[in-house]
């Protein structure tokens, strides 16, 4: 987990990977292709977690302040290895609030990667929470953008927005 402070609010992210089922479903699609030719392919959504704790595959664009917000990458076809996953959370002013970076080993023709941000009240704010829930929060309210790279590339800048 990484945890930092920025200005007087706190956020925190966390990021982890797990492998999913191996590539069978695609083994008696194109038998005659050289697996080598496969592009490296992937599907980014914004989520919340299950029951378990790890995200569901419902896709969502609106979240509540006191939500964990999970960003999830599903790669197929990555080449086998080490790769670096970087993932920048930034606010409704435009200001990165949080930068992940992680490195994620590939072992499957099907990966699933994720990482979170979740949004807690400045020092000294809880005080007012009895009186107004939403007191240190206010900043987080609006349209948020993250950013996940992968080795370094851009692969996907999703948009969502936090009500509080």
């Amino acid at each position: 987990m990484i945890y930092r402070l920025s200005q007087s609010l706190k956020a925190i992210t966390c990021v982890m990977a797990f492998l999913m089922p191996g590539g069978s479903i695609f083994a008696d699609q194109h038998k005659d292709d050289d697996s080598s030719q496969t592009r490296p392919s992937h599907s980014v959504y914004l989520s919340l977690a299950n029951e378990f704790g790890a995200p569901t595959t419902e896709k969502l664009e609106h979240f509540d302040c006191s939500d964990k917000i999970y960003v999830v990458a599903e790669l197929s076809h990555y080449p086998v290895g080490e790769h670096q996953l970087s993932v920048k959370w930034i606010d409704p002013n435009q200001t990165i609030r949080e930068t992940t970076n992680y490195p994620f080993f590939v072992r499957q023709s099907s990966t699933r990667i994720w990482a979170w941000l979740s949004l807690s009240r400045g020092a000294g704010a809880g005080i007012l929470q009895w009186i107004d829930p939403a007191a240190g929060l206010e900043e987080f309210n609006g349209k948020w953008k993250v950013d996940l790279h992968i080795n370094g590339k851009l692969i996907a800048d999703n948009r969502f927005e936090v009500n509080c």
